[in-house]
Parts: structure tokens; sequence; C-alpha cells
């Protein structure tokens, strides 16, 4: 497990604004951008998943860029398997309307621009040889850290309407 890894543990009954406050004091960090902290390490940094799979990562060295991705990349994604019941269940809807845990926000912008309000988090596996020993098991295509559901809906509309061309994503690299 790395040291910059342990430094981003949220602490017991700490609220996401006084953690990102916490983490900002420390600018080795100031490169994650607050959405990844958000959605990504702050809900899941004691999750088993993220330890096993993802504490092994450097996080001082590494770079999150807001990138985009074709339709074609993103169906080619990779998921832990651990994971592939959510990206089912809500790939299964056939129309906007079936989106009925989706909050009001997240829908109207799928209508409007056939993509995601919030960027997931994608880690490109061929950067980081210390994710060798991981559930992991592919170095060729992007992999999904956070955003199943997402990915779910992605699957969903792109099989009943017609999706944009790129989506955007935070990437992890070295």
């Amino acid at each position: 497990m790395s040291n910059s890894f342990l430094e981003l543990k949220r602490l017991t009954n700490e609220s996401f604004q006084d953690y990102l406050i916490r983490i900002r004091k420390n600018n080795a960090f100031n490169h994650i951008p607050d959405e990844v902290l958000e959605q990504w390490m702050y809900p899941h940094f004691n999750q088993s998943f993220t330890i096993k799979n993802y504490s092994s990562i450097n996080f001082y060295e590494v770079k999150f860029s807001l990138v985009e991705l074709t339709t074609n990349q993103i169906n080619k994604l990779t998921i832990l398997n651990k994971f592939s019941s959510y990206v089912d269940m809500k790939s299964k809807h056939k129309s906007f309307e079936s989106f009925s845990y989706l909050n009001p926000r997240d829908l109207n912008h799928w209508k409007n621009n056939k993509t995601w309000a919030t960027p997931p988090i994608i880690i490109k596996p061929i950067d980081f040889p210390e994710l060798d020993n991981t559930n992991i098991k592919t170095k060729k295509n992007h992999h999904l850290i956070e955003g199943h559901n997402r990915l779910g809906y992605f699957k969903s509309i792109n099989s009943f309407s017609k999706l944009a061309d790129t989506h955007k994503v935070f990437l992890i690299r070295k």
C-alpha cells in the first residue's frame, strides 16, 4: 500500500468539504481534480475493492486529465467482475422513461447531451505495472474505476438512441 494512498484516507465522520480542505493543504495532491476525490477517493477509500486494486498506485506521481473518448472506446472499457451486475442491470433499460432511479438533473443531461454530466474515472492499466497483482485483467483497454451506473446507462441509451460522438472522462496515467 502506497503512502500517498494512505494520505488520501477519509477520516471518520469527515464531511466532503472538510476532507477536501484537509487534502488541499497537502500540495502534493493539488493535481487530483476535486471531482475525482468526490466520486472516488472520498466515498470508496475504505472499500475492499479500492484497497485491493488501487492502493499500490503512487498518487503523488500520477496525472489526471479530462479527456474525451469515443463511444467505441467507452464500449471497450473493462470493469471489475464485482461490478458487472451493476452495469448489466442499468444497461437493460429501453427508454429514458425507465431510468427511474436517475436524478432529474442527470436524466435531462442524458436526454439533451447524449452523454453523462459527471465524467467517470478511467485508468490506462498498461501504465501501471503495480496493478499486475490485482483483479484488473487487461492491459490493452482503458479500465473503469468509478462510474459503473453511468456506464450501464450509457450502454442502455446506445441501444435505443444515438449517443454523442465523444464523452468526457478523467483519465489516470503516469
